[in-house]
């Protein structure tokens, strides 16, 4: 099992058509630019992971933490459903794709967050965002 794709937005959506979804990034982030720190500040994620056998459930616990690893945002555990669509494809292929929005998330300072990903009890690792705040002219 290992995570394909991971990034931040500002947000995301979902795009349903009858064979399949689509999920669309809208301004991407490779850091948080706060007008002022702290602040609250609400953002999405995208998150692809593939080498899970999706012929079963699925157990999925994702944290948003400051960087002094204190919880801002916790999932607690929730359930990945089967998918009887992969019917035929190698586990290596099966996987998911999902995004999150994180609304009105407390940012208290500067520094290096990071979301930790863990599916069936196995971290998959933290993905990490720079917040700081934007330079006054």
């Amino acid at each position: 099992m290992k995570v394909t794709t991971f990034l931040y937005c500002l947000n995301s959506v979902n795009n349903t058509t009858p064979t399949e979804t689509h999920i669309t990034a809208d301004g991407i982030l490779p850091m948080i630019k706060a007008d002022f720190i702290p602040t609250t500040f609400s953002f999405s994620f995208i998150l692809g992971v593939t080498g899970l056998d999706m012929s079963k459930d699925h157990t999925i616990t994702i944290t948003f933490n400051d960087p002094n690893n204190k919880p801002l945002i916790e999932s607690n555990d929730f359930n990945m459903p089967k998918d009887d669509k992969v019917n035929g494809l190698p586990i290596g292929a099966q996987g998911f794709m999902l995004s999150m929005d994180f609304r009105n998330t407390k940012l208290e300072q500067e520094g290096m967050y990071y979301t930790n990903i863990i599916i069936d009890g196995e971290n998959l690792g933290n993905y990490e965002i720079y917040v700081a705040r934007k330079k006054q002219d």
